[in-house]
């Protein structure tokens, strides 16, 4: 059985940044990693007040900087294997 609160929030789903208010009264960007960047009205104000400024040391640090891997390029983990520790013990084990 299909959740229509759930359909209808999946379908208002839209790819990009977005905007929103958080529950203490804050400006919350979505889209741009994981979870939101949430920054006080004031903090923004002096944060876009500051664009040029972040621009110019963006591009003087361009070779020290990383950038996000692009979707479809992501690095996978390796399957980590289990530590298999020998006490001497191990008399059920057949050998073959």
């Amino acid at each position: 059985m299909e959740n229509p609160a759930l359909v209808q929030r999946i379908s208002e789903h839209k790819p990009g940044i977005r905007f929103g208010v958080s529950e203490k009264g804050a400006v919350s960007v979505f889209g741009l990693q994981k979870s939101p960047v949430t920054l006080y009205r004031e903090q923004w104000t002096r944060l876009l007040n500051k664009a040029a400024e972040l621009r110019e040391f963006i591009r003087l640090h361009d070779g020290q900087l990383k950038g996000k891997p692009k979707k479809g390029k992501r690095r996978r983990r390796g399957v980590r294997r289990a530590r298999v520790i020998y006490t001497g013990f191990e008399t059920n084990r057949r050998r073959h």
